[in-house]
């Protein structure tokens, strides 16, 4: 198993090799943030009006409510926006066609793969976002758990898992990024890896001011 820990503030790397932090990984479901992104932007659903339905649909990653929304605004305009609204700051390069092979495929990102500091990125981005459309997708984000609130998503893929998000704090906000690898898939496991990992970092860190 290998882990990547991250935070923007403490700088903190953790139980993870360089050959990891140099390979390519897939977003898994970290990328319904980009659908949900365009979605609001185009108008294709109100996340102000249903807000605690739609984080319910982030926090349990359903996929048919995800493919529904890339068949209401169509492959081609989610590529055309997500190339408009998201380039080059989220995505080094403009995403295309050819990168998904069908409608479910979207849902985690298709053939694009990212280093996992370009995933924490992503949560560093989302933190200063100033854009109404994306300060929406945030709130979907929420989770409260363990009398612990912070913003956060999680991606899974074959034997591997990400948990990334961030608390917001007007003086010291923190974003964590969390990367779980087995050998051997089970990405259940990893998924519940990555959210336990980060839960006790955030946990530890409410409270502290020092590095851990």
């Amino acid at each position: 198993m290998s882990t990547i820990i991250e935070d923007k503030r403490i700088k903190n790397l953790k139980n993870c090799p360089e050959e990891i932090l140099n390979r390519r990984f897939s977003a898994g479901s970290i990328f319904k943030i980009f659908i949900l992104g365009v979605a609001n932007y185009l108008k294709i659903i109100d996340l102000y009006q249903n807000l605690n339905e739609i984080q319910d649909k982030m926090f349990l990653s359903d996929n048919d409510y995800f493919v529904g929304l890339i068949r209401k605004m169509t492959r081609s305009r989610f590529i055309e926006y997500s190339n408009l609204l998201f380039y080059p700051v989220y995505f080094s390069k403009k995403i295309q066609n050819k990168d998904f092979k069908d409608d479910f495929s979207f849902v985690y990102g298709g053939d694009l793969k990212f280093y996992p500091r370009e995933i924490h990125n992503w949560f560093i981005q989302l933190l200063g976002e100033e854009r109404n459309f994306m300060k929406e997708v945030i709130l979907t984000m929420l989770v409260r758990q363990d009398q612990i609130e912070f913003f956060g998503k999680s991606g899974t893929w074959n034997g591997a898992a990400w948990y990334s998000g961030f608390q917001k704090n007007n003086e010291n906000s923190r974003i964590i990024t969390v990367l779980v690898t087995y050998e051997k898939g089970n990405w259940k496991k990893a998924k519940e890896e990555a959210l336990k990992i980060f839960i006790d970092i955030i946990s530890r860190l409410s409270f502290a001011t020092d590095k851990i």
